[in-house]
């Protein structure tokens, strides 16, 4: 039985259905210039995949593959993936604005930080899911 690698994309869209299920307002998001056409003036490199406000904190929010013991087809051992240089900058600026960065493996880490993040901040209540109109 051949077994399946877990991707990154997997575990995003896990993260992303876990957000929408408990309510957060989060959006996803894809910096990725046009094949053949550079990123517009102003853009950011090392954007976070999914960006979250949650009680006037800005929450970013990297993801990244899980290490494994199994191995990629060309024999090589999965590696978790690490930030990039851009995203390692981005992630200092958002904490030097007092947002928060997380980088994480799995729905179960991102949790976990979120209820770090809670306590740490002293946050109350449910997230407040707002989309469409507020009128």
């Amino acid at each position: 039985m051949k077994l399946r690698l877990i991707r990154e994309t997997d575990v995003l869209r896990h993260i992303c259905q876990y957000l929408d299920q408990r309510g957060y307002f989060f959006t996803r998001l894809n910096n990725i210039a046009a094949p053949g056409r550079s990123l517009p003036k102003y853009a950011l490199k090392g954007l976070p995949d999914v960006l979250i406000l949650w009680k006037g904190i800005m929450v970013c929010v990297e993801v990244k593959r899980p290490s494994s013991q199994e191995r990629e087809p060309n024999g090589r051992t999965v590696r978790g993936g690490k930030l990039s240089l851009y995203q390692a900058e981005f992630a200092a600026k958002v904490a030097l604005n007092d947002g928060v960065y997380f980088c994480v493996h799995s729905v179960e880490e991102l949790d976990k930080n979120l209820q770090g993040l809670r306590h740490e901040r002293g946050i109350e209540g449910t997230p407040r899911q707002i989309y469409g109109s507020v009128n």
